[in-house]
């Protein structure tokens, strides 16, 4: 019998200061771990990095049509699109997610 040897899970220190962390809550929406501390104290841990904004700017994004965000170019299927404005019908739409981009609403848009 051959036995295979794994990976032991290396333990990563998120928080450090905690004067006795004696209870916690999870804030889905935010990603946020909040900790209620011995003294009374609370201590807060974003689980979702802050957001660095590459480039910014207005386009307008015609239908059927694919845009970089890096670089700010519309159309092309080479691989480095990051959205894809796919117009289903005459009133359906929806924005697309490409090459393993993301995208979060921030606010309510009239979307045309």
């Amino acid at each position: 019998m051959t036995f295979v040897a794994s990976a032991v899970p290396s333990v990563v220190t998120e928080v450090t200061g905690l004067g006795g962390a004696i209870g916690c809550d999870f804030i889905s929406a935010a990603q946020r771990l909040v900790f209620v501390e011995y003294s009374g104290s609370l201590s807060r841990f974003d689980m979702a990095p802050s957001a660095v904004v590459v480039s910014g700017g207005t386009a307008v994004l015609q239908g059927t049509y694919t845009f970089d965000l890096d670089t700010g170019i519309e159309g092309g299927l080479g691989g480095t699109e990051d959205i894809w404005w796919d117009q289903q019908t005459d009133v359906a739409r929806q924005m697309v997610p490409q090459n393993g981009a993301g995208y979060r609403a921030r606010s309510q848009a009239d979307v045309h």
